[in-house]
């Protein structure tokens, strides 16, 4: 609705905590972290983890503090004259609601008004190597990895020698997510060398030429972007068994969403 990117994080220690964040920020370059200090996990002092982790990431990340409208109204003066006298006043408190719904008006607005809302607008997952794709472009087909998917962008390494690929080049696309075939449009939007290769991203259209995936695709990709997305939050350093089995334990708790 505002143009966020929101990935809801719990743990049961300070540790599964900052592994989410180091993970988040190993794909996003500056982030704002909401800490509810109405949960409680045993081996974290919000106050002291709060600056501690302010310093570690030198800017990279920013904090606001939630708290229930039920709170003791001392704690929360506490948090505040804490962060006053370290020169951080301006850290925005906002209480939350019973009502679900008012609390994600609220915290809507808040990312709204403090500006999070930037360019990546939608979702990405890296695909990986069970995602690949094929482009048909002036009858050639060119075979490569998906580097990463969105509802609105595919991006993969191309030989830079494809001059049949050019800027607004329509192109035929068959994309296997993880052995879920997807058949579309794309335009090419730009291409960048990297030190990796020379990387395509292409926009992706319907059979109408109208931005976008039709809506049946929506609901595979989505599926797909946000299983990705939660496994590399959770924890990029487990694979396989150990993160399924690390899932179990959690109740697979973490949920991504995008407001």
């Amino acid at each position: 609705m505002k143009g966020c990117e929101v990935h809801f994080l719990e743990g049961e220690s300070r540790a599964e905590i900052d592994l989410q964040i180091r993970n988040i920020l190993a794909f996003v370059p500056e982030v704002f972290f909401l800490c509810c200090i109405d949960s409680r996990i045993p081996d974290l002092d919000w106050t002291a983890w709060i600056e501690t982790t302010e310093k570690t990431w030198n800017g990279r990340i920013h904090f606001g503090i939630l708290y229930n409208r039920e709170h003791s109204q001392s704690t929360i003066q506490d948090f505040f004259y804490h962060f006053r006298a370290n020169g951080t006043h301006g850290r925005p408190f906002l209480p939350l609601d019973v009502c679900p719904y008012r609390n994600l008006f609220s915290l809507a607005n808040m990312l709204e008004s403090l500006r999070v809302n930037g360019s990546r607008s939608v979702l990405r997952a890296r695909g990986g190597t069970s995602s690949s794709v094929k482009i048909l472009a002036d009858s050639k087909v060119h075979a490569a990895e998906v580097f990463d998917i969105s509802i609105t962008h595919l991006s993969c390494y191309l030989p830079d020698e494809w001059t049949a690929v050019t800027q607004n080049t329509v192109c035929q696309i068959e994309c296997l997510l993880d052995r879920e075939p997807l058949y579309f449009n794309g335009k090419l939007a730009h291409k960048r060398n990297t030190s990796d290769g020379v990387l395509y991203v292409f926009a992706i259209m319907d059979v109408t030429g109208l931005k976008g995936f039709f809506p049946e695709a929506v609901v595979k990709l989505n599926s797909f972007v946000y299983e990705r997305c939660s496994r590399e939050i959770w924890n990029a350093d487990l694979t396989g068994s150990e993160y399924q089995k690390k899932a179990r334990i959690s109740g697979d708790s973490v949920r991504v969403s995008v407001l």
